[in-house]
């Protein structure tokens, strides 16, 4: 008989930024004061991430305005990911599509036209879980 380990569950606090506030946290001008735990398997997948709800029926049905995005800040994106971009003054929420060295931004809801990534836009990090509940 072999005897299985159970998975540990380890609990990582990481911040809880509004929306709103994402630009001024961007800009070191807001200081978070809420902390979720995320539960994980494994620490390290949850490094250089903030929590955050963004109010957007662009990735509808996959991801909500209800949902927790657990979102990575990372620069480094693939085709295929969602991710978390601003212009400055609006945050969004799109997936990307990269054709040669051109980047898209697009959305699953067909009235939001396509974005071309160009100087005026910053990947704030990609979307690395989304769940309806934190502990």
């Amino acid at each position: 008989d072999s005897i299985k380990q159970a998975e540990t569950t380890l609990l990582v606090e990481k911040p809880f930024i509004k929306q709103e506030n994402i630009i001024s946290w961007l800009n070191n001008k807001f200081k978070p004061d809420t902390f979720f735990k995320i539960a994980t398997h494994e620490i390290r997948s949850f490094e250089n991430c903030f929590i955050s709800q963004i109010e957007s029926d662009a990735l509808i049905p996959l991801i909500s305005s209800a949902m927790y995005l657990i979102i990575q800040q990372d620069q480094n994106i693939k085709n295929g990911e969602f991710i978390v971009a601003t212009n400055m003054q609006d945050v969004i929420l799109r997936k990307v599509y990269k054709e040669g060295d051109d980047v898209y931004l697009s959305s699953i809801n067909p009235i939001y036209k396509t974005i071309k990534i160009d100087k005026s836009w910053i990947i704030i990090g990609k979307i690395i879980d989304a769940r309806l509940f934190l502990t």
